[in-house]
């Protein structure tokens, strides 16, 4: 998913997101598909972004419901770091 390319160039092996719902993060809900779309929303918020297909919107609300809660310079360690930490844990799933 999101840097892909930075990892390839630097022989990194790629790393799979989680994306089921059960994988959401802590304090993010997803709707159901309505009008073609679905809506990841913060609860206490209101809705975040929005993407379209019942499969790949949740292939994309899912990993930026754990994004949204990174600070940015966390976000580029994950996808600089082999194993993915501090997005990832070493068994593949979010480190919540």
């Amino acid at each position: 998913m999101l840097g892909d390319e930075i990892r390839e160039e630097l022989s990194l092996d790629y790393r799979e997101l989680p994306w089921s719902p059960e994988e959401l993060a802590f304090g993010y809900r997803l709707t159901e598909m309505q009008r073609w779309y679905r809506i990841l929303i913060q609860v206490d918020h209101g809705p975040v972004p929005a993407a379209p297909d019942p499969q790949l919107s949740l292939v994309t609300l899912v990993p930026l419901s754990h994004l949204l809660g990174l600070p940015v310079a966390s976000i580029k360690r994950s996808y600089l770091c082999e194993d993915g930490a501090p997005l990832l844990l070493r068994d593949g799933r979010y480190a919540r």
